[in-house]
């Protein structure tokens, strides 16, 4: 039954998906502010900031232009391909390199898209690209120690992605820090260390073993590392009902 199932899930009602004509915003970005353009309700579907600045009070609104000069074009473009599809378009990079320091441009592309959804106000995508984070660790088992560097400087405290960063390396990567002097002086934001040494007071009485990638995520729902809360539907049910 899986596969007639599947068939049902490629339709959707008539009248569904993203409107194909509201009208275009022209989109500024970046110091250099490079040109390109985004329907307007598909922006407004997910975002907060463009909510607010798309209101015909506003000067963004009523000259349909926005300027996102923190933002660069490639990062804004995976985030409107996002917008259509609910998959983040950036983890096919990973196979670009076998190597940790081939790799290493490619989770920092992703913390630009993780930054420009704080900016954005859109947590859904932010959700998306931890899940983006997610596969990559997954399909390279490997584990950027600078995960945190992405994700705490645009983060609540309180946020399930800290969660995720902080988990990764205690329980799947734990060897890479039960030394104290190591943890120390990571090149990490100060909040993230001590939360690293938090999670592992708890297990020192204790053997602490190490489990996969794979382990760790089977282990938790995906929505367990995701921002949106029991009140909002994650935005996997928003694109796959």
């Amino acid at each position: 039954m899986a596969h007639v199932n599947m068939y049902k899930s490629l339709l959707s009602p008539f009248d569904g998906g993203p409107s194909i004509t509201s009208e275009p915003i022209k989109i500024l970005i970046g110091k250099t502010e490079e040109v390109t353009y985004a329907p307007k309700q598909l922006l407004e579907s997910s975002s907060d900031f463009f909510k607010k600045a798309l209101q015909e009070e506003w000067l963004e609104g009523s000259e349909h232009i926005v300027k996102l000069p923190t933002s660069n074009l490639e990062s804004f473009g995976i985030y409107v391909k996002w917008l259509y599809t609910g998959k983040c378009s950036a983890v096919f990079f990973f196979f670009l390199s076998e190597t940790a320091e081939g790799r290493a441009p490619v989770w920092t592309r992703l913390g630009k898209c993780y930054a420009m959804g704080d900016f954005l106000q859109d947590f859904d995508f932010k959700d998306a690209v931890v899940d983006a984070f997610a596969a990559g660790i997954l399909d390279t088992v490997a584990c950027p120690l600078r995960l945190s560097n992405f994700i705490y400087p645009y983060s609540r405290k309180d946020s399930n992605h800290r969660i995720f960063a902080r988990d990764l390396i205690v329980h799947v990567f734990i060897r890479k820090v039960m030394r104290f002097d190591f943890i120390q002086n990571l090149d990490t934001p100060r909040e993230y260390r001590q939360d690293i040494l938090q999670a592992l007071v708890p297990l020192v009485d204790n053997r602490i073993s190490k489990i996969s990638v794979a382990t760790f995520l089977a282990r938790n729902s995906p929505c367990h590392f995701h921002d949106h809360g029991d009140a909002k539907p994650c935005y996997r049910k928003r694109f796959n009902p």
